[in-house]
């Protein structure tokens, strides 16, 4: 089954005014089991910010509306027939945001190493719900913000020269010539910047090294990325980034020689 529902209407509520559409969300439901559908549109209808665009009993179904509609948040089921919640969110190859609703808290680590808004468990009370919208939220006006503002003063290159980090409800524009270096911290990545401070991102390292260019970072050790144009000396122990000194993994050793000596 799949429900295209017809835009919400909503007169102001105890949660504000509705905002004009150019701040609306929409949103997508997912979920196999209709009674959570229900749930969630029922708690959906108290807010005057989101317009639901359609809702799924599986994350096939969700494809074909995901093709046809542009979603900015996703509410998602984690198990389900065919394709799981996750596995959905892992074909994407642009992610509108994710708030998982399940009954299962054991995904709970891989769901967040996705980047998802939030992880919410079933039975969802609308106090913990409006939390993650509003979050949800939060983050899209960023997102537009920095799409209205940031992205028109990029200058035109052939390769990007810096990477989009969320953290503390904010997003990012780090340079990569910045990065001092890049500590893992369990499933954080703590970007210490050559401008001052750092910033702890819900990354991790893996991820990272897919996402970086490798012509600009190597992985050292399981807890380190570093940036090779700051590398100031090396052997077999550690690496040398000016006054800062990492160790070098045993297992990243050949690939450090080969990249900064050979």
């Amino acid at each position: 089954m799949i429900t295209l529902s017809q835009p919400q209407k909503a007169s102001s509520t105890l949660f504000g005014e509705r905002p004009s559409t150019t701040s609306m969300m929409k949103c997508l439901i997912v979920d196999d089991e209709k009674i959570a559908r229900e749930i969630i549109k029922t708690y959906l209808a108290k807010l005057p910010y989101i317009e639901l665009v359609g809702e799924c009993r599986d994350a096939v179904q969700a494809l074909s509306i995901l093709q046809k509609e542009t979603v900015d948040l996703l509410i998602l089921d984690i198990e389900m027939p065919n394709l799981s919640g996750i596995e959905l969110v892992k074909s994407f190859s642009q992610q509108p945001l994710v708030i998982f609703s399940t009954a299962y808290p054991q995904y709970a680590l891989e769901g967040f190493e996705l980047d998802v808004v939030d992880y919410l468990l079933k039975p969802v009370r609308f106090s913990r719900f409006l939390q993650a919208v509003n979050r949800a939220s939060q983050r899209l006006r960023a997102q537009r913000l920095t799409d209205a503002t940031m992205m028109p003063e990029l200058p035109v290159t052939n390769e990007q020269s810096y990477i989009i980090l969320r953290a503390d409800h904010k997003i990012y524009k780090v340079a990569y010539n910045d990065i001092a270096y890049i500590q893992s911290m369990k499933e954080y990545a703590a970007f210490y910047l050559h401008s001052g401070g750092k910033i702890l991102a819900l990354k991790a390292l893996r991820q990272l090294e897919k996402e970086l260019p490798a012509q600009q970072f190597l992985r050292v050790h399981r807890s380190y990325i570093i940036p090779i144009a700051g590398v100031t000396a090396v052997n077999r122990q550690s690496v040398q980034l000016g006054s800062v000194k990492l160790p070098i993994g045993g297992h990243y050793w050949q690939t450090i020689r080969d990249r900064l000596i050979s």
